[in-house]
């Protein structure tokens, strides 16, 4: 679930999830809490010009639930423009088949990742912050192509409650 590709230098300004967490995500007997993934998240987002935290509302508990927007800096400035494409692409009638293939070409693939949706299903939304930081951080070559041709929207617990729950009777 990850990109791979020779590793490039990691930004030094972006904490490592070991060196947050304490521990690498995934480790046996570990369990990262949805508030600390969305705190470790806020971090990368304040921090790289590849990552934007959006809150979109709340949980039933009162959590924020997040996206994350993922890509390169010059895809992310045009975000908007990116969303006209697909809301344009997604509904095509009375364009013509030339204005069809000209907003393929102009528009990104946009990969919607939903993690946690059952409680008791979290082992997904423990990886997230690996994989993040590697598309944030430039940690492999192959991280800068693919953000070029692809904008993540990253949702790291559609359950964060339940998450959370799950996590306060493991730990």
């Amino acid at each position: 679930c990850g990109v791979s590709g020779h590793a490039a230098p990691a930004d030094p300004a972006l904490p490592r999830p070991e060196a947050v967490f304490g521990h690498v995500p995934g480790a046996d007997r570990t369990v990262i809490k949805y508030d600390a993934l969305v705190d470790y998240f806020q971090t990368l987002a304040d921090r790289s010009d590849r990552v934007d935290l959006i809150r979109i509302g709340k949980t039933a508990q009162g959590r924020d639930l997040v996206m994350l927007v993922i890509s390169t800096p010059e895809n992310l400035a045009r975000s908007a423009r990116y969303r006209e494409i697909a809301a344009n692409l997604n509904d095509p009638r009375g364009l013509s088949p030339e204005e069809i293939d000209r907003l393929v070409s102009e528009g990104k693939v946009i990969l919607s990742v939903s993690l946690n949706i059952h409680s008791d299903e979290i082992a997904v939304s423990q990886m997230s912050p690996e994989w993040v930081y590697e598309l944030a951080s430039g940690g492999a070559d192959s991280a800068a192509q693919f953000l070029k041709d692809v904008i993540v929207l990253l949702f790291p617990s559609l359950n964060p409650d339940g998450q959370m729950m799950v996590a306060d009777w493991y730990l």
